[in-house]
Parts: C-alpha cells; sequence; structure tokens
C-alpha cells in the first residue's frame, strides 16, 4: 500500500522525533529511543530512520537475529536508504561475517561517496578480510575527505604496516597521535610498529603513554610485559590482577592478564606463580575457542592419503619457485631465528607470517568461498590440479610478494601453518627449498602455553592434554614429509644444534638454500629489520642458550603434557 503523503506539520513533527530517538540512543537511553520511534512509525509506516535506530538497539541490546530479520525487511521497502544499508554492513561485520558486511559497505559507498565514515568502514572491513592492499584506496578516501580525524590517520598507517611500507606508516600513526593525543588505538598500533622495527625503546615509551590514559587496555599491558624485563612487582602488574580478577570484564581480555602476570613472575623467579598465572591465562583462551583435536587428526589422515611420492613425481618436471624458501615449523620452534638469519644475505628478504599463500590454495582448491582455516582445505583436489590452477596460484602469490616487497632475487616465507602445506607448497613450487625449524618439544611447548596468540590457527594451544596432541600429530605430519618428498627438498634444524654449532649450523644451512656465504650471516642480529613474530625482542638479541631446558622450572606442573607427547619426546632427542 502507498504511504499518504505527509503535511508540513506531520513532517516537522516527524522531523522532531527523529532528532529526538537519534539523540536518545547516542545517549544510551535506548528504551525512551524505542518509544520515540514507535510513535514515529504510528504515522510514518516503516519509517526507515526509525527502523534503523530500533535494529541498532537491537545490536546493542544482544537481539542480532531480530536486527537482521528487521532490517532485511525494511531493506526491500526501502533499498536505496544508506542508514539501512550501513546498519546492515556493521551487523554482519559484528558477526564476522565479512564479505557480507563488505557487500554493503560497497553500495553505501556507491550511494554516499562523500560520506568519510563509509570508506572507513569499507577500508576496515578489508582489513578484516587481510586484503590489505584493497584497503589502501577506500582508506587514502576516507582520509581525503576527513584529513583531520585521527582514527582516519591511525587506521591507514596500519594497512600501511601490514603492506611493510614501515616508513609510510610511521607518518600516519603519529600524525592520528598529533591530531588526539589521547587516541589509545593510534598509540597501540604505533607502539607495535616500533616494536616490530626494532625501536624497543621508544615502543615501552608509547605503550606507557596509552596506559596513563587507559590503564586496563589489556593489550598494551602484554605487550609491555611481554618485552619488559622485571626485578620488582610494579603497578602495571597491580592492575593487571585487578582486570584478571574482574568477573565483569570479558574473558580474552583477563587471559591475556594470566600470560602477563605468567611472564612477570617468571621474571622474578617463582615458577609455581609463574605457572598458575599462565593457566588461567589458557583457561580463558579455552573457553572462548571451539576446537576438538580429532578435526586435525583427520585432517592428518587426509594429507597422508592423498600427498604420495607418485603424486610428487607427476609434478616435478618445473623451475617454479628457485626463488622461494619456505621456513616453518611449530610456533616457537625457533623459525623466527632461522628466517633472521637467511635474511642477513643481501639479495633475501623475509616477508614475514602471512596468508598470502593461504589464499592462493584456497582460490584454486575451495573457489568463490571464503577463507577460514587450513582445515577446511578439500586436500584431496590437488590429486586433479590442472596446469592453468597451478599457474593461477603461482601467480597470484607472486604478485602478491612482488607488491608487498618489491622484487628481490630470494623470498624467505615464515608463515607457521604451512606445515599442513608443505605438499602444496612442492607441487606449486617443486624448486622451492624448505626449512623445518624444530625444538625440544617440552621447550616447545611450554613456549606455546605461555604465549597470547593473536589468529585463528592456534587453536590447539590452550590446554596442555591438547597441546601434546596436536605436537604428536605434527610430528606425524613432518614424518610423513620426510618420506615422501624428494631429496633435497627439505632440510631440518634443530634449535639446539643451531646454538651448540651457530656458525657450522648456519653454513648448512646456506649451502642448502644455495645462497653464498659471507660473514653478515654471523651478525644477522644487527642487521635493521622488521619481526612480526612474538620472538621479536629475541631474535635481535642473537642467539643465546637461555632457552634450552625451560620446561624444568615447571616440570610438576606439566605432567598431562608429558603424558600427551609420548614418545614424541624420545624420538625428538
Amino acid at each position: 500500500m502507498k504511504q499518504r503523503k505527509l503535511n508540513m506539520q506531520q513532517t516537522n513533527r516527524l522531523n522532531a522525533l527523529l532528532h529526538n530517538a537519534q539523540h536518545a540512543y547516542i545517549s544510551n537511553e535506548f528504551e525512551q529511543a524505542a518509544l520515540l520511534c514507535q510513535q514515529i512509525m504510528a504515522f510514518s509506516k516503516n519509517n526507515p530512520d526509525a527502523q534503523t535506530i530500533l535494529s541498532r538497539i537491537d545490536m546493542k541490546q544482544g537481539q542480532p537475529d531480530k536486527a537482521e530479520s528487521d532490517l532485511r525487511l525494511a531493506i526491500k521497502q526501502h533499498p536505496r536508504h544508506p542508514g539501512l544499508i550501513a546498519c546492515l554492513g556493521t551487523l554482519y561485520r559484528e558477526q564476522g561475517n565479512y564479505l557480507q558486511s563488505l557487500t554493503y559497505w560497497k553500495q553505501y559507498t556507491r550511494l554516499c561517496p562523500r560520506g568519510a565514515e563509509g570508506w572507513q568502514a569499507l577500508a576496515t572491513t578489508l582489513c578484516d578480510l587481510s586484503r590489505w592492499s584493497d584497503a589502501d584506496t577506500p582508506a587514502r578516501t576516507a582520509l581525503k575527505l576527513a584529513p583531520k580525524h585521527s582514527p582516519s590517520h591511525a587506521n591507514l598507517g596500519r594497512i600501511l604496516q601490514m603492506q611493510n611500507r614501515y616508513d609510510e606508516a610511521s607518518v600516519y600513526m603519529r600524525k592520528a597521535i598529533e591530531l588526539a593525543p589521547d587516541n589509545t588505538k593510534g598509540l597501540y598500533n604505533l607502539a607495535r610498529l616500533l616494536m616490530e622495527t626494532g625501536e624497543l625503546d621508544e615502543a615501552r615509551q608509547r605503550l606507557l603513554q596509552l596506559l596513563e590514559i587507559e590503564p586496563e587496555h589489556a593489550n598494551a599491558i602484554y605487550l609491555y610485559c611481554r618485552h619488559t624485563k622485571f626485578t620488582a612487582f610494579d603497578s602495571i602488574l597491580n592492575i593487571a590482577e585487578d582486570i584478571l580478577s574482574n568477573e565483569s570484564l570479558p574473558s580474552r581480555n583477563r587471559g591475556i592478564m594470566g600470560f602477563s602476570l605468567g611472564q612477570a613472575w617468571a621474571d622474578l623467579g617463582d615458577y609455581d606463580k609463574s605457572f598458575a598465572y599462565y593457566k588461567q591465562g589458557n583457561q580463558h583462551f579455552r573457553n572462548e575457542i571451539d576446537y576438538n583435536i580429532d578435526d586435525d587428526r583427520r585432517m592428518l589422515e587426509v594429507i597422508s592419503t592423498t600427498f604420495t611420492k607418485e603424486l610428487f613425481h607427476a609434478h616435478a618436471d618445473s623451475n617454479r619457485g628457485k626463488n622461494l624458501i619456505f621456513v616453518l615449523g611449530m610456533p616457537r620452534s625457533g623459525s623466527s631465528l632461522v628466517a633472521r638469519i637467511l635474511d642477513a644475505h643481501a639479495k633475501t628478504v623475509d616477508t614475514g607470517e602471512t596468508d598470502t599463500l593461504g589464499f592462493a590454495v584456497h582460490n584454486i582448491l575451495s573457489p568463490g568461498e571464503a577463507f577460514s582455516e587450513v582445515r577446511d582445505f578439500p586436500f584431496p583436489n590437488i590429486c586433479h590440479i590442472t596446469p592453468k590452477l597451478i599457474t593461477q596460484a603461482t601467480t597470484e602469490y607472486s604478485n602478491a610478494l612482488h607488491a608487498a616487497f618489491g622484487k628481490h632475487a630470494r623470498y624467505i616465507d615464515k608463515t607457521l601453518y604451512h606445515h599442513w602445506l608443505v605438499g602444496v607448497i612442492h607441487i606449486l613450487f617443486p624448486k622451492a627449498k624448505i626449512v623445518h625449524a624444530h625444538r625440544d618439544p617440552l621447550d616447545n611447548c611450554l613456549s606455546i602455553y605461555s604465549t597470547s596468540f593473536e589468529g585463528r590457527f592456534f587453536k590447539f594451544a590452550y590446554d596442555l592434554k591438547e597441546l601434546g596432541g596436536y605436537y604428536q600429530i605434527y610430528s606425524e605430519l613432518m614424518e610423513h614429509w620426510r618420506t615422501t618428498l624428494p631429496e633435497g627438498v627439505m632440510y631440518e634444524i634443530a634449535n639446539e644444534s643451531l646454538i651448540a654449532d651457530p656458525e657450522g649450523e648456519m653454513r648448512r644451512l646456506v649451502a642448502f638454500c644455495e645462497l653464498e656465504w659471507d660473514d653478515s650471516f654471523l651478525k644477522f642480529h644487527e642487521k635493521r629489520g622488521v619481526v612480526k613474530t612474538q620472538s621479536l625482542s629475541q631474535v635481535r638479541s642473537g642467539i643465546s642458550n637461555k632457552s634450552i631446558g625451560r620446561w624444568k622450572p615447571y616440570e610438576k606442573h606439566l605432567q598431562p603434557l608429558i603424558d600427551a607427547l609420548g614418545d614424541a619426546i624420545q624420538q625428538s632427542r
């Protein structure tokens, strides 16, 4: 039914009600805002502005399904209403449905090209999808439309950082703080950038500056604790304890404090307290995730069946990958140290940990679907891969490396979950060098257990029994690669051997990678450069034996891990 046209008096009343409803919503007076919207609907049925406010209230009050249902109904009647479109874009992003969110933010920017907030939301959603280069243009558009908007400078800085354009990123991040000295997100991102580029002193200063503004910023506390050696229990740790014990705060924030306090008490030499806090941190993280180790066992079975000597032989006749070195292993296994050593060569570049290969592989194995987890890959599809698809994946991967790092003679990819993709790597790039970094299982697993990871690939890390079980799966997987890959494709280096004989191990590693030796490898820790991993402090300090036997002070707490590791402990020694 066609809605009747409002007269001037009704229009004025409608505008006044909308103004008051919006003001009430902004003031968190949701009941009053909803009441006003119902009054609007009484004489302006299906009013899209009122429906937008009502749906935002539903989202705030934890009713996303109702919000989605009402918004979809409203948008059928008002398909070009910016408020409804933006509301759906926000709703889907909050639900983690980034592809759907992206659709609506693209539509919004077409309708409202002069609205900086739409371009900013589009850029942010692309960041959620790790599409950093795609996010660059909308982020710059938002900044052009709102040049004094501090978050827009910070957002572009983060996007540039993720494209390894650190000098440019620093400029925008510092501008963000200049425009808004209390921009805690900007301060945090700048501190992370400074950590990654080795400017640790200024990074700590920025974190302390942030904590003066927002003392309970959990990520800032963790980053500070992670890269600070404590000699006494200080005020920051008191705040961390308060956060950990506050049941009203998000579980993840409380978990991060468990890891922070565990690190601090290890510095202070009380390993029982240290483990107790690590355990609390891990429990909070484990409670927040959905993980079943049987899924990884099934993936191991599928991979073992799919990737055979015969399959590798069928794809052996190619020179693809001569410029690639893949360094992989468990998290905290010494892979960052190995990559840093290789990066000391003048003709190599360390690309760090990225999803670049994951996306390229996903696009040929599961085209049209969103990349979520490696375990979702239909690995048997690789048996039917065509030369065209191989070219698609290798070109996509190579182009992404060139765009992010420029052209170099050799690229070092250190993405950790690539131990699952060794077979795919060898099929796509038969001439690539694969380096497997490994470490004593107990030291390795304790180091994982004491680390707060970011990302979706570490779900196994937060329970000692599951961690030991996953390590067993990983050990079986690496044994499969040892027995099926052609000779000379994969080189294995133990962290303990590298510490015991640095130059000898380095020379063997360099020879395997077909790099020319020079003494710069021995001074790898002196090279300026970017390190993005949790090991960023350690790898800049050179080779040390401090990490060997780290598990021993915690031994009485580790029996579930020891039992789960089983014979993997002896097999590694």
